[in-house]
C-alpha cells in the first residue's frame, strides 16, 4: 500500500528537482544516497520530482532531507553544504526560471538599493506564485539593508530547533543578491527561525563595509 502524501504545504516538482540536482553536485553521488535514506526517502535521488510546474511536492519532505543532511553530516558541515546548494539551486534556477532579471552582466556593480529591492521584491513574488511558501520583502525598519520574511518554510517545516537552522535558503537569498547586485557587496544572515519560535525565517541583508570587502 502506498503511503499517503504528508499533509501541509507543497512546493512545485520543478524547484525541488533543481534542489536535489544541486544538492547532489555538492556533496556527491555516494552521499547523496545515504542522506535519501537516511531521511526516509530512498527513491528521491534516482527518481526525482518530474520537471514541471505541478505542487507536488510536500514541504515536510524537504525539511526531512535537509535535517538528514545535518545528521550525516555534521550540524557545522550541513550547515555550510546546506549554504552552498542554496547558492547552486538559485543559480540553476535562475536558468530554468528566468528570476535572474538581467541576462548579461553589466561592466559595473548595480550600487542603488531600490533596484535591489525591486529585484528581491519580484523575487518574492514570484516564490509566493508557483509554491506554498509566503514571502515578504521589506527595508529594515530605522537600519540600512533589507529583511527577507518566509512565513511558510518548507527548510524547516515540522523541526523544532535551538537555533536558526534554514541554511539553504540563508544561500539561495544570498546568491540572488549576488546575481541582481553583480557584486559580493551584501551579506544575508538568518537571524530568527520558526523552528527556533520565530514568527518567521527572517534574513538581514546588509551591505558590506569598505574593510569588510577588502578582507
Amino acid at each position: 500500500m502506498d503511503n499517503p502524501v504528508p499533509a501541509g504545504f507543497f512546493l512545485p516538482n520543478r524547484f525541488v528537482h533543481i534542489t536535489i540536482a544541486a544538492l547532489k553536485e555538492v556533496v556527491g553521488s555516494g552521499a547523496m544516497k545515504a542522506i535519501c535514506h537516511h531521511a526516509g526517502l530512498p527513491d528521491l535521488d534516482a527518481t526525482p520530482p518530474p520537471d514541471d510546474m505541478n505542487s507536488d511536492f510536500p514541504s515536510e519532505n524537504f525539511s526531512k532531507l535537509f535535517a538528514a543532511l545535518n545528521d550525516v553530516m555534521g550540524m557545522r558541515g550541513g550547515r555550510s553544504l546546506s549554504i552552498r546548494a542554496g547558492r547552486t539551486t538559485m543559480r540553476m534556477s535562475g536558468i530554468h526560471f528566468g528570476t535572474n532579471p538581467l541576462p548579461v552582466t553589466p561592466s559595473a556593480p548595480i550600487t542603488d538599493p531600490d533596484v535591489l529591492l525591486i529585484r528581491l521584491n519580484r523575487l518574492s513574488n514570484f516564490l509566493n506564485s508557483i509554491s506554498d511558501m509566503r514571502t515578504l520583502v521589506c527595508k529594515r525598519e530605522g537600519q540600512a539593508g533589507f529583511e527577507f520574511h518566509i512565513r511558510q518554510c518548507p527548510n524547516c517545516y515540522t523541526q523544532v530547533a535551538h537555533e536558526s537552522i534554514c541554511a539553504f535558503f540563508e544561500g539561495f537569498i544570498d546568491q540572488a543578491v549576488r546575481d541582481f547586485t553583480y557584486s559580493e557587496s551584501f551579506t544575508v544572515t538568518e537571524t530568527e527561525c520558526l523552528a527556533a519560535g520565530g514568527q518567521s525565517c527572517l534574513y538581514f541583508i546588509t551591505a558590506l563595509t569598505n574593510a569588510e570587502q577588502n578582507k
